[in-house]
C-alpha cells in the first residue's frame, strides 16, 4: 500500500495537524520527496499515485516535468478548535499575578502576527515595530491597550532613530506565556509560525494572518505589467511555509518565489547621525496570492490597515480576478528522503495532504484544480460585510 509520510500537514475540524497525530495504518516505507513549482514539498512513498491533468494517476517516481499536477484548494471549517489557548499557556496564566488571556480573542491574535511578521522576541521581551505613519496612529494604540489589559503595564513607545516607533514588553511572565504560544525567540530567517495558530479557531487564526499581513505583507497593482497579487516576503522559508500550510485550510491558494540576497537594501540612521546601508544576506522568500484567492484573502482574512485594505479592493472591484493555473510541477526529479513512518492509504478513510486529493470525480477543470470555498453565511459575522464588493 502506497501512503504519505506522518509528517505531512491535513486540514481536519481540528484544525492543521499532522498525519501522525490522525488513527490509521502505520508502515515503515522508503519514501520520496517532491519540491513542487508554488514552493510546497510533499513526501510519498515512491508508488504512490498523483492526478494529473493530463495522464490522469502517476505514481510519485514516474513524474515528470510536463506533468501538471492538480490541487485540490478547499476550505475546511474548524468547528472543533478550541478557544481555549494551549495548556501550558493557561498554566502560566493561572498562576501568574497578571490578567493574561485564557482563551484566544482577536486582539491577542493580531498582537502575535504582528510580533512574528514585524518583531522581536528574545528572552528579554516583545518588541513590536511600527514604520507607516496609519500603522503608527492606527495599530500602535490598539496594540498598547492590549498590552496594558494583559500586564498593568503601560509601555512607553519609543522613537527610533529612523522614526519608527517601538512597543517593549519585558515582563517574565508575558514572554513565558508567549514562548508557551509558540512564539519563538529566533532571528528573523528562523522564524515560524507559533505552534498554537494551527489548531485555533477560525477567528483566531484569520487575526493572526492579518497582524501578520498588516506588519509584512503588501498589495502589488502593477497596471502595465498585468501584476497584480497579495504579498509576504520573509527571510524565513519556515514561516512563509507555513502561512501557505494555513492558507491552504482556508481555500487559498498562494506560491512561493525564492530570491537570492539583495546589496544595499536597507538604509538606517544611527543616533549619532550617520548613515549606514546594509545587504541581506542568503535567499529571502516572497509568498504571492493571486487570481480568484485574491477575493478569499479579502473576504476571510482583509487587511486592519485601511490603505492596504483600499489598496487590495480597488484591485478587485476595478480588476475582477483572473484565471490562474492551480496546477503545480516538479522543480526537480524525484529525491530519495531514506525511509519514514507512512500512513497507509485506504479507500474511502483517508485524508489527503493538504493541497491533494486521491480521485477525481468531477474532472480537474480548466484551472487544473478543484477549489471549494465557504458560503458567506458560514463566515464570522464581522467578515461577510466584505463579500458584497464582489
Amino acid at each position: 500500500m502506497s501512503g504519505y509520510a506522518v509528517d505531512q500537514w491535513v486540514a481536519t475540524p481540528g484544525g492543521v495537524k499532522r498525519l501522525e497525530e490522525l488513527a490509521g495504518p502505520r508502515a515503515v516505507k522508503p519514501v520520496v520527496e517532491l519540491r513542487l513549482s508554488d514552493g510546497s514539498q510533499v513526501r510519498c512513498t515512491p508508488d504512490h499515485p498523483f492526478l494529473t491533468k493530463e495522464r490522469g494517476l502517476v505514481k510519485a517516481t514516474d513524474l515528470g516535468p510536463s506533468d501538471r499536477l492538480v490541487r485540490s484548494i478547499q476550505y475546511t471549517a474548524r468547528s472543533e478548535c478550541s478557544h481555549r489557548l494551549p495548556a501550558q499557556a493557561r498554566a502560566i496564566a493561572a498562576d501568574s499575578p497578571l490578567p493574561l488571556p485564557l482563551t484566544w480573542d482577536e486582539d491577542l491574535a493580531h498582537y502575535v502576527g504582528w510580533l512574528v511578521g514585524d518583531g522581536s522576541f528574545t528572552p528579554r521581551g516583545a518588541v513590536t515595530v511600527y514604520g507607516s505613519a496609519v500603522a503608527i496612529s492606527q495599530t500602535m494604540p490598539a496594540h498598547l491597550r492590549s498590552l496594558q489589559s494583559w500586564t498593568l503595564f503601560t509601555p512607553k513607545p519609543s522613537v527610533q532613530a529612523n522614526r519608527t516607533m517601538q512597543l517593549r514588553s519585558m515582563r517574565r511572565q508575558f514572554v513565558d506565556y508567549l514562548c508557551a504560544l509558540g512564539v519563538v525567540q529566533e532571528k528573523s530567517a528562523r522564524k515560524v509560525v507559533p505552534a498554537s495558530i494551527f489548531t485555533a479557531p477560525e477567528e483566531a487564526l484569520t487575526a493572526f494572518m492579518r497582524g501578520l499581513f498588516d506588519a509584512d505583507g503588501c498589495v502589488v497593482n502593477d497596471v502595465g505589467k498585468g501584476t497584480r497579487y497579495v504579498g509576504l516576503g520573509s527571510k524565513a522559508e519556515g514561516l512563509v511555509v507555513g502561512v501557505q500550510t494555513l492558507l491552504l485550510s482556508l481555500g487559498i491558494s498562494s506560491r512561493i518565489y525564492q530570491t537570492a540576497g539583495k546589496k544595499d537594501c536597507f538604509q538606517h540612521t544611527r543616533k549619532d547621525g550617520r548613515h549606514v546601508t546594509y545587504s541581506s544576506r542568503g535567499p529571502s522568500y516572497d509568498l504571492r496570492i493571486t487570481g480568484r484567492s485574491l477575493r478569499e484573502f479579502a473576504v476571510l482574512i482583509d487587511f486592519g490597515l485601511e490603505p492596504k485594505r483600499q489598496k487590495l479592493l480597488g484591485v478587485i472591484d476595478h480588476h475582477g480576478y483572473y484565471a490562474t493555473d492551480e496546477s503545480v510541477r516538479l522543480q526537480v526529479a524525484p529525491l530519495p528522503a531514506g525511509v519514514a513512518q507512512v500512513a497507509l492509504t485506504r479507500s474511502g478513510q483517508w485524508t489527503p495532504p493538504l493541497g491533494f486529493r486521491e480521485d477525481d470525480p468531477g474532472g480537474p477543470g480548466e484551472r487544473g484544480g478543484h477549489c471549494s470555498v465557504p458560503d458567506s453565511e458560514k463566515l464570522p459575522r464581522c467578515r461577510r460585510e466584505y463579500t458584497s464588493h464582489w
